[in-house]
Order: structure tokens, then C-alpha cells, then sequence
């Protein structure tokens, strides 16, 4: 039956985001998580929960701490007080739309930053956040996955050691997370997470992935930009131009330009440049009156067309160390990101991700009751062979 019910309601919403009736879809989805939580008793008071919003929403650190620790527990009593919780704060959503107009009124960015191990990202965070702290006044969260043991199941949780100067920020809040295993470089309730960020009302939400390789996306699915970064010598022209990680980013930062790698990160900015030209599509040039040099395309708009290609995705050589074209970098993303809100990309980006969300969410609670479901038989030998074995 419970499995009916959310088959039913997964549809029904399916059918209503393909309508475009966003304002229809969000209770179908609140009313999903509630029916997989409504059987289970929260281990937060309602008094509690209302406290635990009250800070959240202050910027208190520890209410929003214990609210990630809900977010990062698999025991079922935590998740039903997440979705209190949850259910409380979107009340207070600073996230909202203008049904009438269909505008985008979400001032909060969500920026993944992504790459290899090794690549630099904390330090990169730890250089870029407090430019925004200090200079722009802006106050930032970041959720750091950290890998998870295969053998011991876990995590050193050590990306906030490098993050020494974010780290102590009073404009800002890190938090470590183990990845548990969890594939595509993120946490399995990373979009919780990120909606207690958001209700904390950060300006700049980050979120820093695990090592990941060339498929490993899945915080593409859950940022609005997605920030690929690469260390010197990682490749050239042929292996970015490669289907996967660097095809979906929507920047590309070339790490570790200073001492003896700025030559190597400049000519890695090159290759990694020229590649975006090659699998970016450029527009034709406008028609010209007959003959054959007015069949080429001038030099002006050459660089109009390089200049657009640049800000669709730009390529950009930095240093965590000296802090070399960190503004630079931030103007880009921002600029891309005020690009995607101002022509609707966002909003429906964002839909997008809530159905996503939606589905990888029934997906996982279905084979979390499943698997209860086989142990509690197993422990009763109920439902086992003839011989005993379940």
C-alpha cells in the first residue's frame, strides 16, 4: 500500500511539473515526505523544532549544526524530526516565485566546486570565502564532503583544517560531512542540507565534493553553477574536450598559478580554453551582401563571439596562495549567475532539481524501508526457506 501511495502521488506531481504549475507540485512533494515520515514518532518536541527554527534562522551555529547532524543521520526518528523541522522552516523560505509574472525572486547562490583530488578546492574556498566575507560583506556557508572509508566506513573530515581563515569567520559557517559512501561526489541528503543554508539565509552557499572523476555530476543536479576546478599539467586540449565532468561545468578555474607552476597553469588555462571553443556551439555570423571576402566574418565579430564564448564559460588561472584573479573569478561566476536568473534559466533549474529530488528521495526511502523491512524478518525468521536461511 505504501508503496502505491507514493507511486501515485510520484506521478501525480511528475504530471503537474510538466504543466508548469510549480506552486501545485511543492505540497504533493512536502505531502510524500510526510507519508514516508507520518508512521514514525520525531525524537524533537514541537516546542523543540519551533526552537531549533528560531535559531536557524538567527544564524545561530549550533541549532544549524544539530539540524545538518538530522539531515546526516540514518535513524528513522531523525528523519521524522528533519521533516518537522524542514516543514517549519519552508515557511520561512526566502527562496519564492511570482506565479503571476513567473519571476525568480532568489537572491541566494548555490555553487558546487568540484574536481580532482588534489585540485586545490578547500583552499580555493577557503581564499574565495573570505574575499566575499571581508570584501563584499557577504556571509557564506559551505558544506564540505569529505570521503568516506571503504574499510572502516570513516572520515577524517579535514577539509576545514585548510579552511584556517574561513573557518573562524563570523560571517561564516563550514561544515564538514561525510560522503558515507554515497556516489557522485556529494552526501545522500545534500539538498537538506542546503535547504537549512538557504534558510539561514547565507548569501553564498558552497558546496565542496569529494575527489571526483570525469562522470561524477550529481552536484551539478543540486547548485545553480557548477565549478570545475583543475590543477596544472591535468591535461590538454583532447582531454577536455572529453564528454562528462568538464562538459557539464559552468566555469572552469585552472588552481596553484604561483611559484614555479605559473607557466604550466597558464599554458593548462590554454588548453583547457581552447577545448570550450571546440565543443561550445558559436553562433553564425549575420548575413553579408554577396561577394567573397564579405563571406568571412570580420574581425569584430570574431571577438564578439569569443568574448559571448568567454562569458558562457570562462576559463580562468588562479592562486588560493597569493590570491591572484580571485575577484576575477567570483566577477565571472557572478556574472554567469546573474545571466541564468535574468533569462529564467535558473527558475527552471531549480524546478528541475526539485523533481530530481523528489525521485532520488522516494528511490531512497523505498529501499530504506525495504531493507528494514528484510532485517526485522530476518531477526524473527519470518518469511525465511525451509532451511532456515532467510
Amino acid at each position: 500500500v505504501t508503496v502505491s501511495v507514493l507511486y501515485w502521488n510520484l506521478m501525480r506531481s511528475a504530471a503537474l511539473f510538466r504543466r508548469g504549475t510549480n506552486a501545485v507540485v511543492e505540497p504533493w512533494v512536502a505531502r510524500c515526505a510526510r507519508w514516508c515520515s507520518s508512521t514514525l514518532q520525531p525524537s524533537l518536541s514541537d516546542a523543540a523544532a519551533d526552537e531549533m527554527v528560531a535559531g536557524i534562522l538567527k544564524k545561530q551555529r549550533r541549532h544549524i549544526a544539530r539540524a545538518v547532524t538530522l539531515a546526516e543521520s540514518t535513524r528513522p526518528e531523525h528523519g521524522a524530526s528533519l521533516s518537522l523541522v524542514l516543514s517549519k522552516l519552508r515557511q520561512h523560505s526566502a527562496t519564492t516565485t511570482d506565479e503571476e509574472s513567473g519571476a525568480f525572486a532568489a537572491r541566494q547562490r548555490r555553487i558546487a566546486i568540484s574536481g580532482s583530488p588534489g585540485a586545490g578546492k578547500s583552499c580555493f574556498i577557503d581564499a574565495l570565502g573570505h574575499y566575499l566575507c571581508d570584501t563584499l560583506g557577504l556571509t557564506v556557508g559551505v558544506l564540505a564532503v569529505d570521503p568516506s572509508s571503504t574499510v572502516s566506513g570513516g572520515s577524517i573530515l579535514g577539509d576545514k583544517t585548510r579552511m584556517e581563515r574561513l573557518g573562524h569567520h563570523d560571517k561564516a559557517f563550514v561544515r564538514p560531512s561525510p560522503s558515507r559512501g554515497h556516489l557522485g561526489g556529494v552526501t545522500a541528503r545534500c539538498w537538506e542540507t542546503l535547504e537549512i543554508f538557504e534558510a539561514a539565509d547565507f548569501d553564498v552557499t558552497l558546496i565542496e565534493t569529494v575527489g571526483v572523476g570525469q562522470s561524477e555530476t550529481e552536484a551539478a543536479h543540486l547548485s545553480d553553477l557548477f565549478v570545475l576546478l583543475v590543477p596544472p599539467a591535468s591535461g590538454d586540449e583532447l582531454q577536455g574536450v572529453k564528454k562528462g565532468i568538464v562538459e557539464m561545468a559552468d566555469a572552469v578555474i585552472v588552481t596553484k598559478r604561483d611559484g614555479p607552476r605559473v607557466d604550466l597553469a597558464d599554458a593548462t588555462r590554454g588548453h583547457y580554453k581552447r577545448a570550450v571553443m571546440l565543443t561550445s556551439r558559436i553562433a553564425p555570423p549575420p548575413p553579408r551582401p554577396e561577394g567573397l571576402e564579405s563571406e568571412l566574418p570580420s574581425a569584430a565579430d570574431c571577438m564578439r563571439e569569443l568574448e559571448a564564448l568567454e562569458r558562457r564559460k570562462p576559463v580562468i588561472a588562479v592562486s588560493s596562495e597569493t590570491g591572484y584573479h580571485i575577484p576575477e573569478a567570483w566577477a565571472a561566476i557572478d556574472d554567469r549567475w546573474k545571466q541564468h536568473a535574468g533569462t529564467g534559466k535558473l527558475q527552471a533549474r531549480r524546478r528541475h532539481q526539485r523533481l530530481e529530488h523528489f525521485n532520488a528521495y522516494l528511490a531512497h526511502e523505498l529501499v530504506a524501508r525495504a531493507q528494514q523491512r528484510l532485517r526485522s524478518w530476518s531477526a524473527d525468521g519470518v518469511g525465511g526457506a525451509a532451511d532456515g536461511t532467510p
